[in-house]
């Protein structure tokens, strides 16, 4: 055989056409052959075929040592090997040679091949030479070496994998669900890795994408020994991350629901550990095409990622129509969600421009179709809804809810739902708008009554003020009775605010001692005398004030001196005779002459005679009124 027949005897055939050679020793261009005279030196090897006559080759790559032997030793892997090269379009003579020999190894001898390298290499080999018209046969052919592979198939020739084995392969019983099997323990392989969560799920949908109109691709996972693959497959708590997502885009396009998915024997504990924050985004990416599967994963959600949850549901529910909202809520009440829901009207709460049309919308979308979510979370609602409001809008809408809701008899509200109401309707009541609404107000005072539902602010007192401010002319101790009868009949728990107001509105028309007692005795305790004749200075400037202070001295020295005496609290004598004397003071002295007249003629009328205690005030008054002008006529230099 002549030398150029050996080197084309030792290539395959596609490699012919980009030989290159030279006998000329001085020739200075690229060969890929330098062909000397010499039998043998650093560029030339000599074969001798009809002697059997070969070179010692000390190179030991494995292109190499398949032509020293192949050739003399072994002529039927010689054949197989050059016959296997007809499917690639591999045309250079270069260091590739070992990678597609390693290749040969690999697909017909199984396991031969451990050397990672030369695997990735021979792989790479594969992908990158393959004719397009022979994908279909290698794979077909090759189908079982290559399921032998999936432990071998690393991050960086993954997609390339995927891609020459999915690409022309048919729906072939043995061949593509070998395919399918390969697919999925290599891409779990790979997450020993360490390549990251989006990596790995980016060529998941890559080869998803490949098979969209093979089914089963999708259905191969959606049964229980997948999962236990996953269980027992590795330790990595992401293999039920990436099975989870796996899992989920599979059904999405089998058309299952997620409930169906959720049947499937092992999916549970898929869910409970793969589920986190991470892989919630990438599956929410999916879910979105279909709405159904979207709210029923979301709700099983809630307990592992609610945050995230949350925030979907309630994006679905803004953008939604009454429908959408309506089933997210039925599927949440359905579920013992009460409190996410309630969360969920919150987060609108707070991201609404107009807090009164939210509000109305939620109550007819919501609280007026689910009763009895409404019945035990209408009070929180209403309280978090009335925050938001000020005043006047408070009042407004109270007025609509008690109507809706308090009156309503076929409604059943709860009892801090109809406590805050009222309250915020009471809070709007005043004396200018009493009239207006005293129908309503009986009413609620009956509510009340039949509820035993206490507010901060009644409206009973708000009748004591117009009885008062309505009092023109008639006997006061009518009115005393009429307030008296209020404050009893209604159970009106009188703070000092209250107290103060009424004693300030009552005050012109106290001119008689018993008007006094009963005032007194209505609002303080026995020791309180000084307090309340604070209240009575403030009439000052009522032009009855002299017989308003004069009563009040009458009753002081009728039923409140004796009694003080009686009882040995001189010093509170003392103390109110002292503050009177000082209030004296302060009129003109032919004044205290009006005030002694007056004083007379009351016990006198009492057919008692005059106490000596006035005679003593009096006289310390006048004394003092002395005093004082003495020192104001000195201080003039008179």
């Amino acid at each position: 055989m002549s030398w150029i027949s050996s080197i084309y005897y030792c290539l395959p055939r596609s490699c012919y056409k980009n030989i290159t050679f030279t006998t000329n020793p001085y020739f200075k261009g690229e060969v890929k052959f330098y062909v000397l005279e010499q039998r043998y030196n650093e560029n030339v090897c000599v074969f001798d075929y009809v002697w059997g006559s070969k070179p010692n080759i000390n190179i030991t790559t494995p292109y190499i040592k398949f032509i020293d032997t192949g050739v003399f030793a072994s002529k039927q892997i010689y054949r197989s090997y050059m016959n296997f090269m007809e499917y690639f379009e591999y045309e250079e003579v270069n260091e590739e040679l070992n990678d597609s020999y390693n290749l040969f190894l690999l697909l017909n001898i199984p396991n031969l091949i451990n050397d990672e390298r030369a695997l990735q290499s021979a792989l790479k080999f594969l992908i990158k030479y393959a004719k397009v018209s022979e994908r279909k046969y290698l794979i077909e052919t090759y189908i079982t070496s290559l399921d032998s592979l999936t432990n071998k198939i690393n991050f960086d020739i993954a997609e390339e994998f995927y891609y020459f084995v999915f690409k022309d392969v048919e729906h072939k019983k043995g061949v593509y669900d070998t395919a399918v099997s390969i697919f999925y323990r290599s891409i779990f392989n790979i997450l020993k890795e360490g390549q990251s969560l989006k990596n790995i799920i980016d060529l998941y949908n890559k080869v998803a994408e490949l098979n969209k109109d093979k089914p089963y691709f999708y259905t191969y996972v959606l049964d229980k020994t997948f999962f236990k693959f996953i269980e027992d497959f590795i330790s990595l708590d992401r293999a039920k991350v990436l099975g989870l997502y796996i899992a989920v885009f599979s059904a999405l396009n089998s058309g299952l629901s997620f409930g169906q998915l959720k049947n499937i024997e092992g999916f549970k504990n898929t869910f409970d550990h793969g589920l986190n924050e991470e892989i919630m985004e990438y599956i929410l990416e999916q879910t979105e095409r279909d709405l159904d599967f979207t709210l029923s994963f979301l709700i099983e959600a809630l307990d592992l990622c609610q945050a995230s949850s949350v925030n979907e549901l309630y994006r679905i529910y803004s953008g939604g129509d009454f429908e959408i909202k309506r089933n997210i809520y039925k599927r949440l009440l359905a579920e013992d969600k009460k409190e996410i829901a309630f969360t969920m009207y919150l987060r609108g709460l707070e991201k609404s421009e107009d807090v009164i049309k939210y509000f109305d919308e939620y109550k007819r979308e919501i609280l007026d179709y689910f009763m009895e979510y409404s019945k035990e979370y209408l009070g929180k609602i209403i309280i978090e809804y009335f925050r938001c409001l000020n005043r006047e809008e408070r009042f407004e809408e109270a007025k609509k809810l008690l109507f809706e809701y308090v009156l309503n008899a076929s409604y059943i509200l709860n009892k801090d739902a109809a406590t805050k109401i009222i309250e915020s309707f009471e809070l709007g009541i005043t004396l200018e708008n009493y009239l207006e609404y005293k129908d309503l107000i009986d009413k609620v005072r009956a509510i009340k009554i039949k509820n035993e539902i206490k507010t901060n602010i009644d409206m009973s007192f708000i009748d004591v003020i117009y009885v008062i401010d309505d009092f023109k002319y008639g006997d006061f101790k009518d009115l005393i009775e009429e307030i008296k009868y209020i404050l009893k009949e209604y159970d009106i728990q009188t703070n000092i605010k209250h107290r103060n107001i009424i004693l300030y509105k009552v005050g012109k028309h106290l001119t008689n001692l018993e008007y006094h007692k009963e005032m007194f005795d209505l609002f303080y305790d026995e020791d309180d005398l000084i307090t309340y004749f604070e209240f009575v200075k403030i009439n000052k400037n009522e032009e009855n004030y002299k017989d308003i202070l004069t009563s009040f001295i009458a009753y002081y020295l009728y039923y409140i001196e004796p009694k003080y005496r009686l009882l040995n609290k001189q010093d509170k004598n003392t103390e109110i005779e002292e503050a009177i004397i000082n209030e004296l003071t302060t009129f003109k002295k032919k004044d205290l002459e009006y005030f002694d007249a007056k004083i007379k003629e009351i016990f006198e009328n009492l057919n008692l005679s005059i106490p000596i205690k006035w005679s003593i005030i009096l006289n310390n008054t006048k004394e003092r009124m002395t005093l004082k002008y003495k020192i104001i006529n000195l201080f003039k230099g008179k």
